[in-house]
């Protein structure tokens, strides 16, 4: 019988910035889903985001929805 519980999830930093620094956007993305297991999709779209304003890319009105 499990009579307590105190999970650590977090910090699961494994040199991304090492690891994409030489990479495309595009390869660099699925890194993102690697650093949070337990929220991943919300690291992807930071990322995909971040991106996009650098770029200065305005994806098309039906992308914005889907997300």
């Amino acid at each position: 019988t499990v009579k307590k519980c105190d999970p650590h999830v977090g910090l699961l930093h494994r040199g991304t910035e090492k690891l994409i620094e030489y990479k495309t956007y595009l390869q660099a993305l699925p890194y993102f889903d690697r650093l949070d297991y337990v929220s991943m999709m919300c690291n992807e779209q930071a990322y995909s985001l971040a991106v996009e304003k650098l770029l200065n890319i305005r994806p098309p009105l039906r992308a914005q929805w889907i997300r």
